[in-house]
This record gives C-alpha cells, structure tokens and sequence, in this order.
C-alpha cells in the first residue's frame, strides 16, 4: 500500500483530525514508458506481466531439471508453488 502525505484541501474532513491520517494511492496501470524516465516495476500491469513470466519460467525450469527422475510437469509446479501473484 502506497500512502501519500495528508489529505489535500477541500477533501471532507481535512479540516478535523481525519486530516492529520495518510490517505491511500492507487497504483497506476501502466507508464508512460522507459524513454520519459518512468520505472516499468513501479506500476501494477508490467510488475504482473513480470511476476507470471517468472513464475512460468522457473516451473518449466524445474520440470526440465525434475525429466531425469520422471517427473511430470504438475510436480515442478507443486514445487513451484509462488504466492507471487
């Protein structure tokens, strides 16, 4: 979760004591891309872009690794098994 500082002027209760508690953020979608200076992982859909081609990567890496002993796919995922998303 991203906080931002104190709730703007003109927000209800900015001018009570609810002013003085951060107010959430919300993730941008996407950047205006790396050529402006944006960071790419600093947004939600390149970031789960990222987290699924690593955790599809590293399952089939393991289910390669795991061939000799004849092991199926399903194991290496099991073994895999990322909370990443």
């Amino acid at each position: 979760m991203r906080l931002a500082g104190m709730a703007p002027a003109g927000v209800a209760g900015a001018d009570d004591d609810a002013a003085a508690m951060p107010y959430y953020v919300p993730m941008k979608a996407t950047s205006e891309g790396v050529w402006q200076g944006d960071n790419p992982l600093h947004f939600s859909l390149p970031l789960v872009i990222l987290q699924i081609c690593l955790v599809v990567a590293v399952t089939r890496g393991l289910a390669f690794a795991l061939r000799p002993l004849r092991q199926p796919r399903v194991i290496a995922e099991i073994i895999d098994n990322h909370d990443a998303i």
